[in-house]
């Protein structure tokens, strides 16, 4: 993708480029795509026992996957404003182009995999954040359990569960893409913001510049979400009390058990 890009890219594509004018709606809308695509680059930190080294190990894999995709989308970027498309799906129109008929295969082939790989590393960090969770009392002990390789089974068949209905629904219901992707922004807005809340108590004064740009950022994206930010605060509304009484039915469990 990435040569691809650098051996199509001229001056004069360079000055075209600029010459488009800025459209707020399409640059928010442009943001909230990229916001989605980056959206549980954390969840790796789920699986840090996966790890033989989690302290030396975890971070560089992090960092690097997260260029490495920057990268990428830079590149999609400059291929779909330099080299005209008529089609559909205009990466597939492109890649036609390019490689003369077989745009459709490529792409294909590429989403695939990076569709499972994304599904297969979610996948186990929820089952994993699911059992951490239990594990502290915040969520039901059933879903403690582990299988003799330490797979929480029951968080991840839960887990597999909820996202075939959520699927099935999502068609049946013919959702727009567009919504569910604004949708799923507005829940990780909120749930983003609140870890920066939560870093302006436990860490130390000297990132707290960084923090205030985060929370920025995240206002910013919820402004450019708009009314579709409902659907993350009639989650929260929901799920926010029942974990709070769960929690607290935990303290007082284990107060009366010593």
């Amino acid at each position: 993708m990435l040569l691809f890009s650098v051996s199509s890219l001229h001056n004069n594509d360079l000055a075209l480029i600029s010459q488009f004018p800025l459209k707020h709606d399409l640059v928010m809308m442009a943001a909230g795509v990229a916001f989605w695509s980056f959206l549980g680059v954390e969840a790796m930190t789920h699986l840090a026992s996966e790890f033989k080294n989690a302290k030396k190990d975890l971070l560089p894999a992090m960092l690097i996957g997260t260029v490495i995709v920057g990268l990428v989308y830079l590149a999609c970027t400059a291929l779909l404003l330099i080299v005209p498309s008529n089609d559909s799906l205009a990466m597939v129109g492109v890649f036609n182009q390019l490689l003369g008929g077989y745009g459709a295969h490529v792409i294909g082939i590429l989403g695939l995999a990076g569709g499972l790989a994304s599904v297969n590393v979610y996948t186990a960090s929820v089952a994993k954040l699911t059992w951490s969770f239990s594990h502290d009392g915040v969520l039901p002990a059933y879903f403690s359990k582990v299988n003799r390789h330490l797979v929480p089974t029951r968080a991840l068949s839960v887990m597999l569960i909820i996202m075939a209905m959520v699927l099935i629904i999502t068609f049946v219901t013919r959702q727009n893409l567009e919504d569910i992707i604004a949708w799923c922004n507005g829940v990780f807005v909120i749930i983003y913001l609140a870890a920066m809340f939560a870093a302006i108590k436990l860490l130390d004064k000297k990132y707290l510049p960084l923090i205030l740009i985060s929370c920025l950022f995240c206002l910013m994206l919820a402004w450019g979400i708009g009314w579709r930010m409902i659907y993350a605060f009639f989650l929260l509304a929901i799920t926010a009390p029942l974990l709070w009484w769960q929690y607290g039915y935990q303290k007082i469990r284990k107060h009366q058990i010593a």
